[in-house]
């Protein structure tokens, strides 16, 4: 059964104690719900039970990395299911977590205000994509499309008609129109 909680819930993965340690003290300080892991096989099965709201994520752990670790909690299309932070001395890597769409990225080793900023950014940030379905509001098909989108972290919003939807269109430009086939 799914955990709720009501602080924003962190879960930091690394398999250097100090810094985890670090991290979930600084981070509870802040008025953040914290857990931890020394590798991505624990990391992976608090992520199951905590459903957390962001992951601070290392590379080389142990037993699983944090790639794989990325990979094991992503999409079928490669996006990872929650936000994810990659706090890791391997700054070479940029490049590849820019190309899987990592949410943030800070250098080891790190300040604290910048690593909390960062955090916040991520936390505070929309959905990257938006979708505007079209003329489905009523429709079963179009909630299973939206939950879908959802779970992909997209943002979808119903608009019901042309004039709604250049008055949001105005607000906010979306990357995808999905518009039903089907017109009464």
């Amino acid at each position: 059964m799914e955990e709720r909680h009501e602080k924003k819930c962190i879960l930091c993965i690394d398999d250097e104690v100090h810094i985890t340690t670090l991290m979930r003290t600084y981070l509870e300080k802040n008025n953040y719900e914290v857990f931890t892991a020394n590798n991505g096989v624990e990391g992976l099965k608090l992520f199951r039970k905590k459903k957390p709201d962001l992951i601070t994520l290392d590379v080389e752990m142990p037993q699983k990395g944090g790639l794989e670790f990325f990979s094991d909690i992503s999409t079928e299309r490669g996006r990872s299911r929650v936000p994810v932070l990659m706090v890791t001395a391997r700054s070479n890597l940029q490049d590849i977590f820019r190309r899987i769409e990592i949410d943030g990225f800070i250098s080891k080793p790190f300040e604290l205000n910048e690593f909390l900023k960062e955090v916040e950014r991520i936390l505070s940030a929309p959905p990257r994509w938006h979708v505007f379905l079209f003329d489905l509001i009523t429709s079963k098909k179009a909630v299973t499309i939206a939950g879908v989108l959802e779970a992909e972290r997209y943002r979808a919003t119903f608009v019901k008609d042309l004039e709604e939807l250049k008055s949001n269109v105005l607000v906010c430009s979306p990357d995808y129109l999905v518009v039903a086939y089907e017109r009464p």
